[in-house]
């Protein structure tokens, strides 16, 4: 799907469908996106553009195409905590969409050393106890 930066029903319906189609062809290798809802989501997102299109804002493609996926593979997207979002060109494209889902696990988890935590005096660790 070419990368867009507003969302629309008709387009809406459009990504919903496709969206849904890769859901049950892959649904044996993917998790399923409701195992997720209680958790903070960062996202990712590529948007390839066809080399002879007018270039888009990268936000305004992150905005339309997470809206457009709430419901389907994003249950709700107040959910979406950090985005990351960039924009190319690419010659031989129609354009399409990159995009990468991931929980957001309490800063806590990426600590090695428990005991390490206790000694951190930093107010982000504070945050997440």
């Amino acid at each position: 799907m070419p990368p867009f930066t507003k969302q629309n029903d008709a387009m809406r319906k459009e990504v919903h469908a496709r969206v849904v189609e890769e859901i049950e062809k892959t649904a044996d290798r993917r998790a399923d996106p409701r195992i997720w809802e209680s958790l903070s989501i960062c996202a990712t997102m590529v948007a390839v553009q066809a080399q002879n299109r007018k270039t888009i804002d990268a936000d305004n493609a992150a905005k339309a195409i997470l809206d457009t996926l709430q419901g389907t593979v994003i249950i709700n997207d107040n959910a979406i905590q950090h985005v990351s979002a960039y924009r190319m060109k690419a010659p031989d494209s129609k354009g399409y969409y990159l995009i990468g889902l991931r929980p957001v696990y309490p800063l806590g988890a990426d600590v090695v050393d428990p005991s390490a935590r206790a000694k951190d005096g930093s107010p982000l660790m504070e945050l997440q106890m």
